[in-house]
């Protein structure tokens, strides 16, 4: 590039002028890419549920189910079409959130009963009482049966019948819990400490405790063999 010497005109600053000046001319309506507006983002469907409420979902088998308000409702999960909804008994609601598998979709109610219903139906399968006094608060499903959480208990469902298989007292567990290896993985204060407890998933023998200094307990995470357990302070423990 060839000195520029003063007094002289600056050549490559009047070219960089006149393509500036050039490319407004050319798109005089265009924003600066730095400030240009982004596309409003649009779903494939949208639809009304039957009640506006919050609303919890679970993808089962093809079809979207929403547990909102008083009624659960599946929706074709292409197409966004109803295909059923089913209302709740006066007064009961569900505690969990929906879970299952084609055999069956899963939720626990305020009365303190655990309930399947057919998810190309929504025909309740069958309902069964847990724990006197207690409400489902959460629930994993695995090899058959199905581990659901109450205030101070953690118990196992045949996932066919609703028979119940086993029961463990384990103090506040409050959270839903998590079946890996053979295990479920559940907070505990069995001790009267803050703890992790590791269960036999077929027996429901305590197999170990995981003892944490953490006042708050959240239910474990399990990712590439690693269970993470949040808190006042995060714990990792690999998953054998």
């Amino acid at each position: 590039m060839a000195p520029h010497h003063p007094g002289e005109p600056d050549l490559q600053q009047h070219r960089r002028r006149a393509g500036s000046h050039l490319r407004d001319h050319q798109h005089p309506h265009r924003e600066p890419a730095h400030c240009r507006r982004p596309r409003r983002a649009e779903g494939d469907w949208t639809t009304p549920l039957p009640q506006e409420t919050g609303a919890t979902t679970a993808v089962i088998d093809g079809r979207v189910i929403i547990e909102s308000g008083n009624y659960v409702t599946a929706f074709d999960a292409a197409k966004g079409t109803q295909l059923w909804s089913t209302p709740y008994p006066d007064g009961i609601y569900p505690t969990t959130d929906p879970v299952g598998n084609a055999a069956g979709l899963l939720l626990g109610f305020i009365d303190g009963t655990f309930a399947s219903y057919d998810p190309a139906t929504g025909t309740r399968q069958w309902s069964v009482p847990i724990s006197a006094g207690e409400n489902p608060v959460g629930e994993a499903v695995a090899d058959g049966s199905i581990y659901v959480t109450t205030n101070n208990n953690i118990l196992a469902l045949d996932a066919k019948t609703g028979r119940q298989q086993w029961i463990s007292h384990q103090p506040a567990v409050r959270v839903t819990p998590v079946a890996v290896n053979g295990m479920i993985i559940t907070p505990s204060l069995l001790n009267g400490a803050s703890s992790y407890a590791a269960l036999d998933a077929a027996t429901g023998t305590v197999l170990t405790e995981f003892p944490v200094q953490s006042d708050t307990l959240h239910a474990p995470i399990i990712a590439d063999g690693i269970n993470y357990f949040p808190g006042d302070i995060a714990y990792t423990l690999r998953a054998r």
